[in-house]
């Protein structure tokens, strides 16, 4: 029978025990099933250490994990029997053998009653192992084989491997253990044990638990996709910190699994008894403490604990009701207890909701679009309020069409060529010469006529490009422009076929059926038109939301809201040559609520060049009226400066000297700086408007900006200093404070006040992030915003940001970030060249951009989805 039973393949040297099968194995040693022939022909399994790492560290950690286990006596870990070593000298334990399959492949069968049982199976063995001192480390779920049974699944806990005592005599393998940092299944370590921490300790298993939990519930790893193959240990650890886990089924198992996998230890169960009492709780309908700051759960267990007693408390708070003035008392304790909850209760539905905006935002990063609107609609349902969530999901409603899937159709065979006729259908060729025609609304007839091929419905010819990342794309070729939103479909995409006529595209793929789409309805999500010369600015009309255009030429644009091209250009002799965002001034704020457009202005400035015949340099406008105040000079160099109250022309500044380079108003009007050639500061009052105060910097100024309500002027210096002069003295508050680097290595650097904060935001050529500060300290405001190559920023409204992300040779990103979060709201808006302008209208629901290849393109992320 043994001879039948087993092989002679590996040694079978020791004593009383016939070898068998190899079970499996790993680094240090191999597991084999086993008969013990004097215990009555008991089956066991046996682990070997590997005859070339019998010796040394290797052998120093087997010898511990047998110590290990001979201090674990529980029904769900797998006992030691013995150990030793075989005739040959080869280190071995014998174990009791378990029959049963990995707790993944069990899981996926598994009732949610079942899967809870198992569960605290697992945590009743962790309680008794750290009770005798002992850490697992590798609690993942191919070390828990579950057994079925009669009396339901019996779970067993194996491979104490890297295991580390916490107590007891000190060994080599324990030293080891200790010494060697980084040990475990990535997708299954703390974020402690990424870190290489030597003293992590038992709340580590705690956390592999919480990770067991969530994969019993979702089907797949809790950290697959964010753990990757080679990934550094650094870029590992950050990824473990900032997973957003998924909401689970049944909440207060979902509650167990956050406490278990919280990043500080702290804040984790603190022993595996506490773990195993809350799912016992849970189990038997009890309150499970991880659900206790949730105050409607906590009052409904207690109400459902002690239905007797409440029903008395109530009969004794109306009879203290009736009293009167103590009724009252009591009255107001309560309520302003329970604000005390509420409060709490929307600050944690406040951080989850930013939560959900997050994995929205990484969703739509790597182009899950279901799965990102499904986020922003649980960031809504948490918190309301959350306008970056609103935006979120404006953004992706108009920027990414849902098509409808008509049909999964079978194929008989392999399509070698799908022609569209003019009946709506496609005709399909398959490998072995037969045809068949699919119709409109997915039926499948075999034919053998040939089709002809389906004339264009219009004047527009689409392209169709089938992408490696599983994207279906669609270029108009007479535009040059997407003519629709990508199509999302997946891996294993292999040929897309596009009929003009029915608006239907068919998608096949190697490995599921093919799949008839439904486009009619979808998008390209923004509207482009490409102009003779590269444009050079833009503005949206607030009341019309008409966007102008100005061009390299001097001439301007209209172009109306609900047309689909620009209008007739005309010259505007004000603004000749090239502009940037910074030569301007600030006027490319406009667009903001509350905020004139600077159309008006400019056409003040038009009228102002024909009178004075001097050439703008120069232009800044008020954020909360139509006041303007602009500067430039005359053919001779003679300097010109003026100022245009709301309805009235422009006017001399009466005071002012040198040729302005650089304009800045407050919000309302009443007070303008301006920043000569000749590093003079002038300060302006509009009511005269006259200059008030002068000041002769000491250092050559490259930025400036004034404050809302003008109380201060922020300066950017050439050597990288900043300077905050206050208003209207113009003494300094802070003096050449090197924010960014050290006086001289920090060049380029630009300076913004944000509306309605007294902050500024400020960049440098060389950084590669945005920094927001406070004016009155000059400390940090929030956390710098990271850009690619660390261009300037455009535009705020005290609440969003929006930026332009590009560098030297690179083609230009606009980025979306929220100032409450410091984190960016919606993947960046890329474009195919860089960047020249870009203007934005109603917080960003409009935004237009214009581009080096001489495309203007727009988007409007109305509430509706709608253009």
């Amino acid at each position: 029978m043994l001879s039948l039973a087993f092989t002679e393949s590996e040694p079978t040297d020791l004593p009383g025990i016939e070898v068998g099968e190899r079970l499996g194995g790993g680094a240090f040693g191999d597991v084999y099933e086993a008969i013990e022939l004097d215990a009555g022909l008991r089956r066991v399994a046996v682990k070997f250490l590997h005859p070339d790492l019998a010796a040394g560290e290797s052998l120093a950690r087997f010898e511990e994990e047998s110590r290990i286990l001979a201090l674990l006596t529980h029904a769900h870990v797998a006992r030691l029997l013995r150990a030793g070593r075989s005739a040959t000298g080869r280190p071995y334990y014998l174990m009791e053998l378990v029959e049963g399959e990995h707790f993944q492949t069990w899981a996926r069968s598994a009732t949610a009653d079942e899967r809870l049982t198992v569960l605290i199976q697992i945590a009743d063995a962790l309680t008794a192992a750290h009770h005798a001192g002992i850490v697992h480390r590798d609690l993942k779920p191919g070390n828990i084989l579950v057994e079925r049974g009669p009396e339901g699944p019996h779970a067993r806990v194996i491979d104490f491997g890297i295991a580390r005592a916490l107590e007891g005599p000190a060994t080599v393998g324990r030293e080891l253990t200790q010494r060697i940092q980084r040990l475990g299944t990535p997708l299954y370590m703390s974020p402690e044990q990424v870190a290489g921490d030597p003293l992590a300790d038992m709340r580590s298993d705690i956390f592999t638990f919480g990770l067991l939990i969530h994969e019993a519930a979702l089907g797949r790893p809790a950290l697959e996709g964010t753990i990757r193959p080679g990934d550094g240990w650094d870029t590992q650890l950050q990824a473990i910190r900032s997973h957003v886990f998924p909401p689970l089924p049944q909440a207060e198992l979902g509650w167990i699994a956050l406490k278990c996998c919280a990043i500080d230890p702290d804040e984790r169960y603190q022993s595996a008894n506490e773990l195993h009492g809350d799912l016992i709780a849970l189990r038997d309908g009890g309150t499970v403490t991880a659900g206790n700051k949730y105050w409607v759960y906590r009052t409904k267990k207690l109400a459902h604990q002690h239905r007797f007693a409440v029903a008395i408390a109530c009969c004794v708070l109306l009879a203290i009701t009736a009293i009167g003035v103590a009724g009252w008392w009591t009255s107001m304790r309560d309520r302003q207890a329970l604000e005390a909850v509420l409060a709490a209760e929307n600050e944690a539905r406040g951080s989850g909701s930013d939560r959900a905006l997050l994995a929205s935002f990484r969703a739509m990063d790597r182009g899950r679009h279901a799965e990102a609107r499904d986020h922003i609609k649980s960031a809504l349902e948490l918190n309301p309020e959350n306008a970056e969530a609103r935006y979120a999901g404006r953004f992706l409603a108009n920027t990414v069409t849902f098509p409808e899937a008509m049909a999964e159709v079978s194929l008989p065979g392999t399509v070698e060529a799908a022609v569209p006729d003019a009946d709506g259908a496609f005709h399909l060729r398959y490998a072995d010469g037969s045809m068949s025609k699919l119709a409109p609304d997915g039926s499948l007839t075999p034919t053998e006529e040939v089709a002809q091929p389906a004339a264009p419905s219009d004047t527009t010819e689409i392209k169709v490009v089938v992408q490696p990342e599983g994207l279906v794309t669609f270029t108009d070729t007479a535009a040059g422009a997407p003519a629709m939103a990508p199509l999302v479909f997946g891996s294993g995409l292999e040929k897309a076929i596009y009929h003009p006529l029915s608006k239907r595209i068919l998608v096949l793929s190697s490995h599921r059926p093919a799949v008839l789409w439904d486009v009619s309805a979808m998008a390209r999500g923004y509207e482009a038109a490409m102009l003779p010369e590269p444009a050079i600015w833009l503005s949206f009309e607030r009341e019309t939301t008409d966007l102008w255009i100005l061009d390299t030429t001097g001439r301007s644009r209209e172009w109306r809201a609900n047309a689909s091209r620009p209008g007739h250009a005309v010259k505007l002799g004000a603004l000749t040559g090239p502009a940037d965002m910074w030569s301007i001034g600030e006027c490319h704020t406009r667009g903001l609520p509350d905020a004139t457009t600077s159309l008006l202005g400019f056409t003040h400035a038009a009228v102002w060049h024909l009178s004075s015949k001097a050439k703008i340099t120069c232009l800044a406008s008020a954020r909360w009226n139509d006041s303007n105040m602009m500067g430039g000079e005359t053919a001779d160099s003679a300097p010109r400066i003026g100022f245009q109250a709301p309805g009235k022309p422009v006017q001399k500044i009466e005071g002012h000297q040198g040729i302005p380079s650089l304009l800045a108003l407050s919000a309302d009007g009443r007070l303008g700086v301006s920043l000569n050639r000749d590093n003079q500061l002038q300060l302006i009052r509009t009511d005269g408007p006259e200059v008030i105060h002068t000041l002769l910097l000491d250092r050559k100024a490259t930025s400036l900006s004034m404050l809302d309500q003008g109380e201060e002027i922020a300066v950017a210096h050439d050597d990288g200093t900043i300077s905050i002069l206050e208003v209207p003295e113009l003494t300094y508050r802070h003096q050449h404070v090197p924010l960014l680097a050290a006086p001289g290595e920090a060049t380029g650097v630009q300076v913004r006040a944000v509306p309605d904060r007294r902050e500024i935001l400020i960049r440098a050529d060389q950084d590669v992030a945005l920094h927001r500060f406070d004016v009155r300290t000059l400390q940090p405001a929030g956390r710098p915003l990271r850009h690619l190559h660390g261009v300037s920023w455009f535009c705020v409204d005290g609440a969003f940001l929006f930026s332009i992300d590009q560098g030297p040779g690179t083609n230009g990103t606009v980025r979306v970030w929220s100032l409450r979060t410091d984190r960016e709201i919606v993947p960046g808006l890329k474009h195919p060249s860089p960047i020249e302008w870009v203007t934005i209208l109603d917080q960003g629901n409009r935004i237009a951009t214009a581009a080096r290849d001489r495309t203007v393109r727009r988007w409007v992320l109305s509430e509706s989805g709608s253009k």
